[in-house]
């Protein structure tokens, strides 16, 4: 069996001492730079339950630099400020947007018995508080347990 000198343990040490610094906390996910596209909003309210989207590429943000999003709406298109501030886990945070200007069209209904959502989905971004990645979708939850719009990330 080979022994190692004492060039070889050091040269070990040092290995161990670069492995150590670089396994310290994985950095949080950032928001910024994403586009998301809405596959589902879940309602606190058993009577409204889980609405699925059926067309999610009709509603999505994206979460530029400095702070702007932008949104498709289905037929409408809005844009505003959000700050997101990521905690511990880096798989959580604060997320609240500002006022969004949206435009407002009327838009179809996706389906004979299914509206478009863009005054729903409208109504329920001004009253997001947080976020949670898990896997790949974002889940952005509602002040006073109001509910969770769940995102998958957008295809360019």
């Amino acid at each position: 069996m080979a022994t190692l000198g004492r060039v070889g343990w050091a040269e070990v040490g040092v290995c161990a001492l670069m492995v150590a610094g670089c396994a310290g906390e994985p950095e949080p996910r950032s928001l910024e730079g994403t586009s998301w596209r809405l596959v589902q909003v879940e309602s606190n309210n058993d009577a409204d339950g889980v609405t699925p989207v059926p067309e999610p590429a009709a509603y999505t943000v994206s979460f530029g630099e400095g702070g702007q999003a932008t949104f498709e709406l289905d037929c409408n298109t809005g844009t505003g400020i959000y700050d997101a501030t990521p905690t511990g886990d880096g798989e959580t945070g604060t997320l609240t947007f500002g006022t969004i200007a949206v435009t407002e069209m009327g838009c179809p209904p996706l389906s004979p018995d299914q509206p478009s959502l863009d005054q729903e989905v409208g109504a329920a971004l001004p009253s997001v508080r947080g976020y949670r990645f898990i896997d790949d979708r974002l889940h952005m939850s509602l002040m006073f347990d109001g509910g969770i719009l769940s995102w998958e990330p957008l295809q360019s």
